[in-house]
This record gives structure tokens, sequence and C-alpha cells, in this order.
């Protein structure tokens, strides 16, 4: 009792590292351990990548190995000549994984290249091309306009034809009269008076910008090997810029972190203090980008959220999800079906993206329409945050307008006294 013995977890799991402790205590026998399963290096070792159209790839490990969940970075090059990118080799109980995403170089052949006297020449010819353009253009200008000229001709009043054929047998038209409206007619019980249709406004009034309507917004943030630590920290902070510019209550934050995994930092909820302590305390976790689950994700949250109004009889609100990406979704299928279920619910799909890694064709099927509104395209994760916050914001904020201040053009003196003006239709003027 009380003495403690330390046993080589490959001792009783091979291939593992640490030890395995045993202790004594009161007859009682307790074990604790440290082990974890390390990726063996040295030789190269045949890797199947985490993603569609590669064969395994012949990898070469440190000699030390790696710990289970520690990572390496990887050239394309040094497995694809002339690919772009990086790779991320991920040591998962005890077997290697690789991520991330490798994009074909194109090279331009020598024909591919004018000289400097080509390009000036094809610029003079452009130039004297637009120019001839212009010229033509303002000829058939003027030729329209003389011809307009030409034929422009007052009718005589015999030749003046109705709009709809006049019956031969119908009436001269009656003379037009004009009403007075006196204060006596328009506030009379006697019954109503017809007019003529007044086409000037009596009310006139001066607007503000009110109180931002409710909204519940989701953000969905990608955490993958192509984000990068730096480029996570940075999404973080727009997201912040953003929950800064909102007014809390009566906006609803949620937040959703995915990778080939996800996690939920924060529910939908009013307080600003609690989303942005969520905030502060995420975490990088290098994986794949898988969108389909963190879609499905905030379509559940949104549900539940759509239960408590109805519980409290509120007015339904706006929903809106901003995903924030760098690279195309590995599961491109599942994240365009769930997309497609949420825009048929009427929930707002806006996507940031940074760099080329997603094409057009990709990223405006799951946004919401028109695409061209919904989706902010950065060249990189460098770019200004507080104006790109402030252009999102444009894109789904809704804000009501107040009254400020309304002049009325009637006639005050011209009223007549009533015993009970509660009596009298129309507004009370305060």
């Amino acid at each position: 009792s009380g003495v403690a013995e330390k046993v080589q977890c490959r001792d009783v799991v091979p291939g593992s590292d640490g030890t395995v402790s045993l202790e004594c205590h009161d007859g009682i026998v307790t074990a604790s351990h440290t082990c974890t399963m390390r990726c063996a290096g040295g030789n190269a070792t045949a890797i199947a990548p985490n993603r569609p159209g590669n064969n395994s790839l012949p990898v070469q490990l440190p000699s030390s190995g790696l710990d289970s969940g520690d990572w390496m970075q990887h050239q394309c090059t040094e497995d694809l000549g002339g690919a772009l990118g990086s790779e991320a080799i991920v040591c998962l109980h005890g077997k290697p994984h690789l991520f991330g995403q490798c994009v074909t170089a194109t090279q331009c052949s020598a024909r591919d290249v004018f000289s400097t006297e080509a390009k000036v020449i094809m610029i003079a010819l452009g130039g004297v091309a637009l120019l001839c353009l212009c010229m033509g253009l303002a000829l058939f200008a003027t030729a329209v306009f003389w011809l307009q000229r030409q034929s422009r001709h007052v009718l005589p009043a015999k030749q003046l034809s109705p709009v709809m054929p006049i019956p031969p047998d119908a009436p001269p038209p009656a003379p037009c009269v004009r009403t007075l409206v006196t204060v006596d007619a328009q506030t009379s019980q006697r019954g109503y008076v017809e007019t003529p249709v007044q086409t000037l406004p009596q009310v006139y009034a001066e607007l503000v910008r009110g109180c931002q309507l409710p909204m519940d917004m989701i953000f969905c943030v990608e955490s993958s090997h192509s984000t990068g630590e730096r480029g996570f920290r940075t999404s973080v902070e727009f997201m912040l810029h953003i929950v800064q510019a909102l007014e809390l209550p009566p906006t609803q934050l949620g937040i959703i972190q995915f990778n080939h995994g996800l996690c939920v930092p924060s529910e939908l909820t009013t307080s600003r203090k609690e989303v942005e302590q969520s905030l502060s305390g995420m975490l990088f976790e290098v994986g794949e980008n898988k969108l389909g689950p963190a879609l499905h994700q905030a379509r559940t949250m949104f549900a539940a959220s759509e239960s408590q109004l109805m519980i409290y009889n509120e007015q339904p609100r706006k929903k809106t999800i901003i995903v924030l990406v760098d690279s195309e979704p590995s599961d491109f299928a599942a994240a365009d079906m769930e997309a497609g279920v949420l825009k048929q619910q009427g929930i707002q799909l806006v996507f940031v993206v940074m760099g080329t890694l997603v094409p057009d064709k990709a990223v405006f099927r799951l946004a919401s329409a028109p695409a061209e509104d919904h989706v902010v395209r950065l060249p990189s994760y460098n770019y200004d945050l507080v104006a790109t916050s402030a252009s999102v914001l444009e894109r789904v904020v809704d804000v009501s307008m107040w009254v400020r201040r309304a002049k009325c053009i009637i006639n005050l003196p011209a009223y007549q006294e009533v015993p009970d003006i509660a009596c009298v239709p129309g507004y009370e003027l305060m």
C-alpha cells in the first residue's frame, strides 16, 4: 500500500508511447496513463488523402515520428509536380491522415507571350476601332434626330381622332363643374360629399433612423488547414466587428465552428457579453472543410428559436447565416442540399469568401439569390475588416424609420366648433 510502479505503454499497447502508473491504496490497485499512439517515422508511408480524386501518396514522415494529434505541413509540389498549395499530415490514433487542397498550376508556352511591339500594335488598332465606333454612333444619332424633326408635324383639329371611337348617338360631354368643399361639408355627419381627387399630400414628414429590426443570425466559420491559425484569428476579429455593430437585443446571435467535425461555441442568445466571451475562447483546430453538417446544425438552432417564439406568441424574425470560408467544401453535394432547404424556408445565406480557392459557380449556387448581393469576396485575410463588416451589415440588417417632425398644410383658422371632438372622424392634432 502506498507504492507506485510505472510500466511503459509499449509493453501494454504495441506502437504507443508514454507510461502507465500503477498505485496501491488500501489493497486497491488504480491505474493512470499518459499513453499516446504515435505515427512511426523514417521510411516513406503511403497515405490516402481525405479528398476525392487522388490515390495514395508516399509521404516521408520525420525520423522521430508524430505524436497523436500533432501535424506537419507538406508542400503539394513534393508529391504532385507543378501543383500549388500545401497539405497537412495529421497523426490520428496512430495513423497519418492527409488534409489540404492542391491546385494545378498552368504554364504558359513561349508562343503565348506577346512581344512589346505586338502589344503596341494591338493597342493602337483597338484605339482606332473604338474611335470609328464612336463616330458611327454619333452619325447614327444625328440621322435619327433629323428624321424625327422632319416627321414631327401637328395635325389639324379636324384630323384628330379619339382613342376610343365615339358612337354616333352618344350625348355631348357634360361641362366640367368645380366643387367647393367647405369646413361644414368636411365635418358634417349628414352624409358624404363627392369631391375631386386630391393629388397633393396634406401632411409632410421628416424621417430619422430608428432601431434595428429583430433578427436571428448565425456565424459559420471554417477551421481547416487552408485557413491556418492566423486566418482563423482574422475571422474571429471580423465576427467581433459585426457583433459590436449589432443591437442585442433584439438581435440573437449564434456561432458554429466547423471542419470535418463541428462545435457550437455559442447558441442563439441576445447577450452581447456571452457572444464576445465565446469568440475570445475559440481555438483553431485543423481539419477538412465540410459545410453540410454546419448548415444542418444552423437549421436546427433556428427551429428551436422558432418554437420559443411560438410559446411567447412573438412575431416571426428574419433569419440569416453568414458563412466564412476560404476553400471549396469537400462535401459540396451535402452542402448544396442543406442550402436549398434553408433557402426554401426563407433563410438568408451570405458568404464571405477569402482568397480565390472557391470558384464563383460553387459559391453562387450556395448563396441566396441574387447571388451578387449575397457573396462578398476578399483577396486575402489581410483585407480591411471594418469596411468589409460594414458591407455585410448593409446586406443583412433591416432598420426601421421613425417620424422626427411632421407638418400639416391645412387651413387651421377655418374651423367649426362641435360639442365633442370624438364624434368627428379624422385624426386629433396635439
